[in-house]
């Protein structure tokens, strides 16, 4: 791993309230034990014009979470770019092209997975009593379900979702986090490989197990 974060000079995370937006990037810093101070924030704050002047400042778009890493002189905005850097810096993204290219394909579906749950989510709210119960099994059906199905047979015969430990297995793991919460683990039972990757996270990587109930999470 390269040299990122310091107890003297820990990387600096801030991002919106709603903690599970940012699961994946702490689950990672976690996962790796790299020092990192984090910082919440409310909308209101994230419109105040002197937080705007740090986004314009940074040169990147002005959207959180952001990502200070001031060992390196770098300070990025948004998920997946902050996410491909810190796994770049970990080692976790290959060991050859064909290996990245076979990472950046699952990390963009698994964020296509992600996206469809939130969506759902948020548009379940217009509907009540029966036509929400009914949109919610034609999501099921029709999304959901293909999704994981495609996503457990993809999954490699092995420890890991690929052949080596990578970034995919953090982000595999926060999703189905993410859909346990919403969802439920019953969900989950017909997907064998979907369910041993998760007790195999949780039983080889320490940290991610300390994590996993700790009350700061979601």
């Amino acid at each position: 791993m390269e040299y990122i974060g310091s107890l003297d000079n820990p990387l600096r995370l801030i991002y919106f309230s709603c903690r599970g937006t940012c699961d994946v990037i702490r689950l990672l810093l976690v996962d790796q034990e790299i020092p990192y101070e984090e910082h919440n924030i409310s909308g209101k704050d994230f419109l105040q014009p002197e937080f705007q002047q740090v986004l314009v400042e940074s040169g990147n778009f002005p959207m959180l979470p952001y990502l200070s890493d001031s060992n390196n002189e770098v300070e990025l905005t948004g998920s997946f770019t902050i996410l491909r850097y810190l796994a770049d810096k970990c080692k976790l993204m290959g060991k050859s092209p064909e290996e990245r290219n076979k990472i950046e394909n699952w990390l963009e579906y698994l964020q296509s997975l992600l996206h469809s749950v939130w969506d759902f989510e948020n548009m379940s709210d217009n509907y009540t009593g029966i036509q929400q119960a009914k949109k919610k099994s034609q999501f099921l059906l029709e999304t959901l379900h293909p999704m994981l199905k495609c996503i457990d047979e993809k999954i490699e015969q092995g420890i890991w979702a690929l052949e080596s430990y990578s970034v995919v297995d953090i982000v595999l793991y926060s999703a189905i986090s993410v859909i346990i919460r919403s969802w439920g683990s019953d969900l989950l039972k017909p997907y064998i490989r979907i369910l041993t990757h998760k007790k195999n996270m949780e039983k080889l990587r320490k940290q991610i197990d300390s994590f996993k109930d700790d009350p700061r999470r979601f």
